[in-house]
């Protein structure tokens, strides 16, 4: 991996239209956007507008609004206006950028927030007329495949789908899987989700059929604020690896890019769930894992020393414990309802916060040996060209040849160390194939020696010329060869501890041989 590269979360604030129940109700806008400051600005309903019956706060006349200034704000509530963004906007501006990061090897995750019925969903999967960012993503993504595999770059990218469902975890890409999966911890990827199904996407038409069929699965169910309101946090991971370069130069890169459509945030008086039922339980679940997240994204924000992040209190923060504070370019996309002023103006101040979190994100590249030694060569030229321009021509004939001297011996030490280890390696497997099959030879000969211990052969007297019978005693018969059985599986044994001394020797020589080249 490469260093880190400390970044701030951007956030991003998108503003849907007004829906049915608010244009029925009578309901007013009220938000503004500013194009040029990206400024947000949320105004308190007065006195007249009798469709923010909701809010319990009024405004005397002439407040002061709530002002706020985002990375970028989306306009998306009239069409008609000139600084109105739609879908492919909003993908230009909040999704391209992530997936260069991620095309350089780089995690990414973009997650949107908002109340219930904000307009989450619709940005991030969208419908077939409108896509949402993924499927732009998604698109983009296999786009740009195809012109990189052109050039010699090899791609595999595999999908998956889970909800966090009641902080239960549940694959989406198994509809028939019935028990939840666990979460663990590894000391170098981090949170990951025990046995969750990862389908390989050789093109666009995949990931939309393993998208679609997800989407069926997840569990949403109407009330009173939202009609096919989800009942979970979904989670849709891109796992992309690429090969570039040829021969001994080949590198690998690892990026992991996780699009997160969060449930709303809900009031149970609203959403008309009844106590101990199963909407209120869900909105009970959603609002704890929101609640956490909400001070998990604090603790981050202040950024004190030795404060304890509360990831573990959530299954959902725990799983995107990376992306909200490690290894991953973030981004945070804030869905505001623009008639409902106390959730808005929640919503608002949660997307402010998050903004000065910073995460350090690293590029995820593998490299080979022989990758490494060529780029130290590739820098002993660099070397060798700024020692040519900065001294005089009289020193530069025996400072170049000494650096073009020691380049070649590298190179020539590369090359032998390379010949005796595979040389090595051939002579090693011989001896072991030969010390197997004389393994197997002896376990032959002692099991039929054990045979002929369980089932002797009995045989008949022997009679001499006079007729009489001539086995003086069963001394003279011949034994088993137990003896030299035995001295055989000991010569194996010495054979055996011969040949890890040998195999330890030539350790020994390889690493010798390896600090020599390294001096």
């Amino acid at each position: 991996m490469s260093g880190q590269t400390p970044a701030n979360v951007r956030v991003f604030v998108r503003a849907r239209p007004l829906n049915t129940r608010e244009l029925e109700r009578g309901a007013k806008c009220l938000l503004r956007m500013d194009p040029e400051t990206e400024g947000t600005h949320i105004y308190r309903p007065d006195d007249a507008d009798k469709g923010a019956a909701r809010s319990s706060k009024r405004a005397a006349p002439g407040e002061e609004i709530k002002s706020f200034i985002y990375d970028k704000s989306f306009w998306s509530v009239n069409p008609a206006d000139e600084h109105f963004i739609n879908q492919d906007g909003v993908y230009k501006h909040a999704g391209k950028d992530f997936l260069d990061h991620a095309m350089d090897g780089y995690n990414c995750c973009i997650f949107a927030y908002g109340q219930t019925g904000s307009g989450k969903s619709h940005t991030m999967m969208g419908n077939h007329t409108e896509p949402g960012l993924i499927p732009r993503l998604c698109g983009d993504l296999f786009a740009r495949i195809g012109k990189l595999t052109n050039k010699g770059r090899k791609f595999k990218i595999e999908v998956s789908y889970f909800e966090v469902y009641n902080e239960m975890v549940r694959d989406l890409l198994k509809p028939t899987s019935k028990h939840n999966l666990r979460v663990r911890e590894d000391p170098a990827k981090g949170p990951y989700v025990e046995e969750l199904t990862e389908l390989t996407a050789d093109t666009f038409d995949d990931v939309l059929r393993f998208m679609e069929m997800g989407s069926k699965t997840r569990t949403t169910a109407p009330t009173n604020m939202n009609d096919a309101s989800s009942r979970s946090h979904a989670v849709f991971t891109l796992s992309i690896a690429q090969l570039s370069g040829s021969g001994s130069a080949i590198t690998e890169k690892n990026s992991r890019f996780r699009l997160v459509d969060l449930a709303g945030s809900e009031r149970v008086a609203l959403t008309g769930a009844v106590a101990g039922g199963t909407r209120f339980r869900e909105g009970a679940n959603i609002n704890k894992s929101l609640t956490t997240l909400g001070r998990v994204i604090a603790g981050l924000a202040e950024d004190a020393k030795g404060a304890v992040i509360p990831y573990r209190d959530s299954v959902l923060t725990w799983l995107l414990k990376d992306s909200l504070g490690g290894n991953s370019r973030t981004a945070m996309i804030a869905c505001v309802s623009p008639s409902d002023y106390e959730e808005g103006l929640s919503t608002l101040r949660y997307a402010d916060q998050a903004k000065r979190i910073q995460t350090r994100a690293v590029v995820n590249v593998v490299e080979n040996e022989n990758s490494r030694l060529q780029k130290e060569i590739a820098v002993l030229k660099v070397q060798l060209l700024r020692a040519s321009s900065a001294i005089d021509e009289s020193s530069t004939s025996t400072s170049n040849s000494d650096l073009e001297q020691r380049v070649t011996t590298l190179e020539a030490e590369n090359e032998h160390l390379r010949q005796m280890t595979n040389l090595q390696k051939r002579e090693l497997d011989a001896e072991v194939r030969k010390a197997k099959i004389e393994k197997a030879s002896l376990r032959m000969q002692l099991r039929l020696a054990i045979d002929s211990f369980r089932k002797p052969i009995t045989l008949p007297p022997l009679t001499s010329d006079d007729g009489s019978n001539s086995s003086d005693s069963e001394d003279e018969l011949p034994t088993p060869p137990v003896v030299e059985l035995r001295q055989d599986l000991s010569s194996l044994r010495q054979f055996q501890q011969s040949l890890k001394k040998d195999v330890g020797s030539w350790n020994m020589r390889m690493r010798e041989g390896a600090m020599r080249w390294l001096k």
